[in-house]
């Protein structure tokens, strides 16, 4: 099973306890990104993932601590503190639906995920919809996210999610495009368990988890069928 969340303010940390202590009741390991896509890997495995760039993942570190959860953070690099202004970032959390009060990720926060033993990955600079453009906005958008996250946390950035998670705003000539730049795996927002056997690395479905609904709605999202969707 493969979960995505987005922000994940104090208010919300007893639900995201609860998730993660559900699973865990049911068996579930929670595996680094690594680990889950590794063909020889045996178990129930569950993988959480959060996708966008907000602060109060950072805040949540001592959450993650507790729970023992390594997640896998897909960062828009446009926002980071240092170099946008706070117009900018109210333009950008507006854009996608956050309120605008919330604060992003700085460079030196995102260093700090990372030394925690958190997977850093991409979602594009400027979380934009990847289909309305040519190679030259996959250029910036995708390994210009790459190469500024790297120059961030000194070390590889392989992983990536596209913006907005429905297969139509992604492609096949995306997908190869992402291959080819080196990326090693690419995940959607398509909800629903992997039934198939094996994971795709290259196409990794997750299942949003939202906070508003109840417990027993998100339960039955994750038993979706994917393949319908």
């Amino acid at each position: 099973i493969a979960l995505l969340f987005h922000d994940l303010g104090e208010e919300n940390w007893p639900a995201f306890r609860s998730c993660i202590q559900h699973y865990r009741a049911l068996g579930y390991e929670i595996v680094p990104i690594d680990v889950y896509v590794d063909a020889h890997a045996k178990g129930k495995q569950l993988f959480i993932s959060f996708d966008d760039n907000l602060h109060d993942w950072f805040r949540a570190l001592p959450l993650f601590d507790e729970l023992g959860v390594r997640a896998t953070f897909y960062l828009n690099t446009q926002p980071i503190r240092e170099w946008a202004s706070r117009s900018e970032i109210e333009r950008f959390l507006a854009r996608i639906g956050y309120d605008t009060s919330l604060k992003t990720l700085s460079a030196h926060e995102i260093r700090v995920l990372h030394g925690a033993g958190h997977t850093i990955g991409c979602h594009t600079h400027s979380h934009v919809n990847l289909a309305q453009l040519g190679q030259a906005g996959w250029d910036e958008e995708i390994l210009g996210c790459k190469r500024l996250l790297e120059d961030i946390i000194g070390a590889p950035v392989d992983h990536f999610s596209y913006p907005f998670g429905m297969r139509r705003f992604f492609s096949e000539p995306l997908r190869a495009y992402c291959i080819a730049g080196g990326l090693k795996t690419i995940a959607a927002g398509v909800p629903g368990r992997l039934y198939e056997p094996g994971v795709c690395a290259f196409d990794l479905q997750r299942t949003r988890l939202q906070f508003s609904n109840s417990h027993r709605q998100n339960v039955e999202d994750v038993a979706i069928e994917g393949r319908l969707v």
